[in-house]
Parts: C-alpha cells; sequence; structure tokens
C-alpha cells in the first residue's frame, strides 16, 4: 500500500474518530456494573457458571442442593436464611426457613461472591 500526504481532511477524520472511540470507552468504564446477582425460581434448576466453574442448584426433598463443579474452590455461604449442610468438597444442602431466600457463592476468581436470590414461581413472574 503506497504512503499518502496527511491532509487536513484525513486528520479532522482521525481526530473525529479517536474523540467518539474515546468517549464509547469512557461512558463503557463509568456504567459498568458487575452483575452479581442471579435470580432463581424454586422448584426449577438452576446453574450459574464463570469460564470452567459452575454452581448448579437443584430442589430437593429436604431443600435446595448446591453442587459445584470440581475445578475449583467454592465457598458457599447462607446467613439467617436455613440451614446449610456441606455434603461433600462439592455438594452442599441447604434447608431454607421460609420460601424467599438467597445464598451467597464465590468462585476462585472472584473477589465478591454471587448472590443467587430465590423466589416462588409466582413472584418471579411480577
Amino acid at each position: 500500500m503506497a504512503a499518502q500526504k496527511l491532509t487536513r481532511g484525513r486528520l479532522v477524520q482521525i481526530i473525529i474518530m479517536l474523540s467518539i472511540l474515546l468517549a464509547a470507552f469512557t461512558w463503557r468504564t463509568i456504567t459498568y456494573k458487575e452483575n452479581d446477582t442471579l435470580d432463581c425460581i424454586l422448584g426449577e434448576p438452576c446453574e450459574y457458571s464463570i469460564d470452567d466453574h459452575y454452581v448448579r442448584l437443584t430442589k430437593d426433598i429436604l431443600g435446595v442442593m448446591i453442587i459445584a463443579s470440581e475445578s475449583g474452590d467454592f465457598t458457599v455461604g447462607s446467613q439467617k436464611h436455613g440451614k446449610l449442610v456441606k455434603k461433600n468438597a462439592h455438594t452442599w444442602l441447604l434447608t431454607p426457613q421460609t420460601q424467599e431466600f438467597q445464598i451467597e457463592i464465590t468462585f476462585p476468581q472472584q473477589k465478591t461472591p454471587v448472590t443467587i436470590h430465590f423466589t416462588k414461581a409466582n413472584e418471579k413472574n411480577h
């Protein structure tokens, strides 16, 4: 490709495009919110994953079964929402005290936990 002389019009075009890109990048950076909340409906399977790590939540006779992938060290917590029992290294059972509750799961590569909020089926649709 042959080199061309930089004209005034071409310079103005380059400056305008750089300004638009800079404005878009700045706007996206300022308005960015990390989505760290997941809504699930009681009785339906729910799964959350990042890279090779996943957490699957399913209804159990006693409550909610939390199954994590074996590819990481997960931390699961449920403050004031029920009894959380660790079955093995990657499985927990939550026996909730109410029909609406939440749990917090921290993935190996995350600094902040993901909050999973459970609701009844009829409340989710409103």
